[in-house]
């Protein structure tokens, strides 16, 4: 798990989170409550890469729960070009053949770790994710900002969008080199 600060924010990522938000949701309770309490959440699945089938993305199969949860969160939809983004998967250890495995058939998973099925799958769970978070903003005013960690502005827009973001810095920048291929 990495934990990291920016000015007045505490953010986590990774395995531990996912295991708590797991936790919480074989309880019935919200995803949130089983651990320690931060921030900002980059990242709340399980790392499944020794598992089979076993995957849990809540930020996928559970934001409409999230969403009522913590109705008050600003929810962040970080996008980029679904090819990049599939190649990106294929290459980073085992994550494009753990898509593959996850049990997740409402939501498009695909069937194979090819570009094209992996970016199938990013379409469809970011249409999904943004008609869910578009009808919770009519509905009750939820706070939520799309936009494209690839832009070399990323970090500065969301130093402007989340509360308490402080600066541009403590976005950073890494995936601003990683542009689409060609």
């Amino acid at each position: 798990m990495s934990v990291g600060h920016c000015r007045d924010l505490s953010s986590a990522n990774h395995t531990r989170i996912g295991d708590q938000t797991h936790a919480c949701d074989v309880r019935g309770q919200p995803l949130l409550d089983c651990g320690k309490c931060f921030d900002v959440y980059a990242q709340i699945d399980i790392d499944c890469s020794g598992q089979d089938s076993h995957c849990f993305l809540p930020q996928i199969t559970h934001l409409g729960e999230l969403i009522l949860d913590y109705g008050n969160a600003t929810f962040l939809l970080p996008t980029r070009d679904a090819t990049a983004w599939a190649s990106f998967v294929q290459r980073w250890n085992t994550l494009g053949k753990r898509f593959t495995k996850c049990q997740l058939p409402s939501f498009g998973a695909p069937r194979r770790n090819s570009t094209a099925a992996l970016a199938q799958f990013y379409t469809t769970v970011n249409d999904r994710a943004r008609a869910i978070l578009t009808r919770a903003e009519k509905s009750h005013g939820l706070r939520w900002f799309e936009f494209d960690i690839t832009d070399a502005n990323a970090g500065a827009v969301l130093a402007k969008t989340v509360p308490g973001g402080g600066r541009a810095a403590c976005w950073g920048q890494s995936n601003a080199n990683h542009k689409n291929p060609t």
